[in-house]
């Protein structure tokens, strides 16, 4: 077998590679879809304005000093800058690009930016006018004219609260709150004038309540302070992983506010006016053993308060009480559900109270309020949503996933927020921080129903911290940790809610059923996904720092069938409490169907099989086209499992051989300090590493988180059961400059086909504009590198954030083109390549 290195250089200019221009020279011919390195004559002679191409503006760019460019079509191009012009020809006869963004998951691309202001203002642009659907809503307040206000726990965008609307019958985004940072909160509400928003302080600090005008603008208490929001409490810490309980409902009569305190168990009033605690109160008591837990509430406009809350039982209840405190006796109850989000207003001239509900029924429950009692009406949307029969996980009209609030405008319509997987986050009645956070990597919808159920639109924001696979077998279905696109490569990505490039085809994770699913117990920023066809079925891989988990399809949901994991009882890796139920102590298989029980993905005693006393630490895993497992522990150890046999259905694996770093046949000026990731190529038996080599780089990676670089060198050996070392090839990054907290290094890489494709992570406030995310493509036949993929203006030539460890994928089509997927947080997508060498 043969083995590849990676290793880095020290670069500063990462443009194509060419001979760099000096600076305000312009090169007299340059290829249509490249980007140029253009370099201002000095610090602060103002950024470039425009590039001018046949009859168009192509990009106008807020630029430092350096900025990439580029020239989608040839022509002559004219750019103006420092009161000069500069003419140059992009060089005709490549007719054909060679390759072109799209996206998968958003409504939006965020095409619409950079334009605007440069400098610190740049930050407060992108949350408050950057057109994106955000990656979670937890609750949602709706104006009479149809306007919609989120708010949510954490949002990669910059925008928890966001402002959405119609224009000509079309959704829109309106615009971000000048609220601009990644922590909001769990509910919001408004009166004429204002906006209230709960706001956590993220890990550990203090919550919030702050005041927004009815366009989002900050609105302090006292006009001769800057202060626009208050303090609540601190966050207590909850029983595992330093989960804390966060503020969970807020409502408002006249000039009282009232937030739900769930961890004293009791209502605070405030006064609106000065947004200082006045009071407050216990709620009724349903059950002897504690306090029933308070969550949303709604003012019905006649001095009621209707409140979620939850009894020592687990019992849910929506209840009606005083302006001050006292329950009226009445309450609405329903089987197995789980009540979100609360709503009053006017459907058919009666008035109603609505109810969102993440429990089976998946559901928007509508109550008239005209009789002394609330009265059932009907429920919008499948009962069931998207895990409905008889295509259980399928998305479409009223399927919905999770619901997490609910609001209705003044002509009856109503709007409903998806989010994840709702109260399922739930510990002694509680919603804690950190476990509800494992909620806002499945994704966000927002819906408009008309008064009589039909589903008008949906807006989608699916995807943060995830990465994407094709399917080897259906070259045009893409899958994520939780959901199946379905994609056109011949089209174009449009925005809007008609895009037919691309279709969100299904949902594969079932959490009412498989509740111990590793995706609902592992951090999503660790939840890498491979796919492998053995036998005829499609199979799934899910891997992280300390657990790789395999998943057989059920119709279109993914059920665990086999782990490998370490004792999690005090791991940080796990979104909530001890998991997976009956596991043994150290490092253990676990097979489902195996000593006798039964197969349902569900992990009993007897399916367990502890392999290892000690706890393994993952830098790396891959799954080759047959199912074998390659598992990098702490750098120094690869385990090879086997994929034996499928019974049933269900994969059987055994570990067949262990490499240790030290007798690893490498060149001493090659030889590995670190391993940082594998890929095994089953075709060519070749084995390709990436790495550390030694002190050389030791600065590099100590110093951006080491746990995601992919390391220096890729190194190339043939035959792994007798390893022959084959080259090396050296990985660019930038590391920052003296006093810069910036870097720019490569986070993951991919094998596919001929090439080589290494993904680049931006790091840092101080890198210089004009540095994207990137991903460089290595000919693995020449170790050459022949090509760099940007983003391009479909979104905004931004990426946006790149989290994971293996945050690109490639494939090679028939037809000899390259599916290219990145990961892009910030603005809840992924995006993609398609590559014609």
């Amino acid at each position: 077998m043969c083995m590849v290195i990676m290793m880095t250089e020290v670069s500063t200019s990462l443009s194509a590679p060419r001979k760099s221009p000096q600076p305000t020279t312009l090169p007299p011919t340059i290829l249509p879809q490249t980007m140029v390195l253009i370099e201002a004559e000095s610090e602060g002679t103002g950024p470039w304005r425009q590039v001018a191409g046949p009859g168009q503006v192509l990009f106008v760019t807020p630029s430092r000093p350096k900025t990439f460019v580029r020239f989608p079509v040839p022509g002559r191009y004219r750019l103006s800058y420092g009161g000069k012009d500069y003419s140059f020809d992009v060089k005709d006869g490549a007719s054909v690009i060679s390759d072109r963004t799209y996206w998968v998951g958003n409504t939006w691309g965020n095409s619409g930016w950079p334009k605007g202001p440069t400098g610190p203002n740049l930050s407060y642009y992108r949350h408050r006018e950057g057109c994106f659907m955000q990656m979670a809503v937890d609750d949602i307040h709706v104006f009479a004219d149809g306007t919609i206000v989120t708010n949510c726990m954490f949002e990669e965008g910059i925008c928890p609260i966001a402002f959405y609307g119609e224009r000509n019958g079309e959704p829109v985004r309106l615009y971000g709150s000048e609220y601009g940072f990644l922590f909001g909160g769990r509910a919001l509400t408004a009166d004429d004038h204002y906006i209230y928003a709960l706001i956590t302080g993220g890990y550990g600090g203090p919550n919030y309540l702050c005041r927004l005008t009815r366009d989002g603008k900050k609105a302090p208490v006292n006009k001769r302070k800057s202060s626009w929001k208050v303090f609540l409490r601190k966050n207590p810490p909850g029983p595992y992983n330093r989960n804390l309980v966060p503020p969970q409902g807020i409502a408002v009569i006249d000039n009282t506010l009232y937030w739900s305190d769930s961890v004293a168990r009791k209502i605070v009033t405030m006064d609106k006016r000065t947004l200082k605690t006045t009071g407050g109160f216990p709620l009724h008591r349903f059950s002897e053993e504690k306090a029933d837990c308070p969550f949303k509430m709604v003012a019905d406009g006649n001095k009621r308060l209707w409140i979620v809350q939850r009894d020592a039982r687990d019992t849910w209840r929506v209840c009606q009480y005083t302006a001050t405190g006292q329950w009226t006796g009445v309450q609405v109850q329903m089987p197995d559900w789980a009540p979100t989000g609360l709503a009053i207003g006017r459907i058919d001239g009666r008035r109603v109270l609505l109810i969102s509900d993440s429990g089976a029924a998946q559901q928007v429950h509508c109550f008239s309020l005209d009789d002394q009692k609330p009265t059932y009406l009907r429920s919008y949307g499948l009962r069931g949503g998207a895990l409905a029969g008889p295509k259980c996980g399928a998305t479409g009209p009223g399927r919905l996933f999770f619901p997490s609030g609910v609001g209705i405008d003044a002509k009856g319509n109503i709007y409903v927020a998806c989010n994840g997987i709702g109260h399922l986050a739930l510990e002694d009645g509680l919603i804690h921080l950190h476990a509800q956070r494992r909620g806002q990597g499945f994704g966000a919808t927002l819906s408009k129903f008309s008064p009589d159920g039909r589903e008008v639109w949906r807006l989608e924001g699916l995807e943060f911290t995830d990465n994407g696979r094709v399917n080897p077998a259906q070259e045009n279905h893409i899958y994520t940790k939780d959901s199946r696109y379905v994609v056109n490569y011949e089209l174009a990505t449009t925005e809007g809610i008609d895009h037919p490039s691309w279709r969100h085809a299904a949902w594969t994770i079932d959490p009412l059923r498989y509740p111990n699913d590793p995706r609902l117990h592992t951090r999503h920023e660790e939840q890498n996904v491979n796919l492998f066809h053995r036998d005829g079925r499609l199979y799934m891989v899910i891997s992280g720092g300390r657990f790789v988990a395999v998943y057989r399809f059920d119709g279109e949901i993914a059920v665990p069938a086999f782990l490998l994991a370490s004792d999690t009882s005090s791991q940080k890796f796990t979104a909530f409490g001890p998991w997976p139920p009956h596991h043994p102590k150290g490092t253990f298989l676990w097979h489902d169907g195996t000593g006798g029980a039964p197969a349902d993905g569900q992990f009993q005693p007897s399916e367990y099989q502890m392999i290892d006393s000690r706890p393994w630490a993952h830098l790396g895993t891959d799954v080759d086209d047959r199912g074998n497992l390659w598992i990098v522990e702490k750098g120094q150890t690869i385990h090879y499992f086997q994929l034996e046999n499928i019974e049933n259905g269900l994969p059987r694996y055994r570990e067949r051989s262990t490499l240790h770093l030290e007798t690893l046949p490498f060149p001493p000026s090659s030889r590995f300090k670190r391993i940082k990731g594998v890929r095994y190529d089953i075709q060519t038996d070749t084995l390709y590493m990436a790495g550390q080599l030694g002190e050389a780089t030791k600065r590099h990676f100590d110093s951006i988180a080491a746990w995601k670089g992919v390391g220096a060198v890729l190194q190339k050996q043939a035959r792994p059961e007798q390893l022959k070392w084959c080259w090396k090839i050296a990985i660019p990054y930038m590391p920052g400059g003296k006093g810069t907290d910036y870097y720019f290094y490569a986070e993951s890489f991919e094998v596919a086909g001929d090439y080589l494709f290494v993904g680049f992570r931006r790091l840092g406030s101080e890198l210089p504009d004009g540095v994207p995310e990137e991903v460089f493509v290595f000919d693995l036949r020449t170790q050459r590198r022949v090509h760099i993929l940007r983003p391009g203006p479909e979104v905004g030539y931004w990426v946006g954030d790149t989290e994971m460890p293996n945050s690109v994928s490639a494939f090679r089509r028939a037809d000899g083109s390259y599916v290219v997927i990145e990961e892009a947080n910030d603005y809840a997508k992924l995006i993609y390549w398609v590559w014609r060498p």
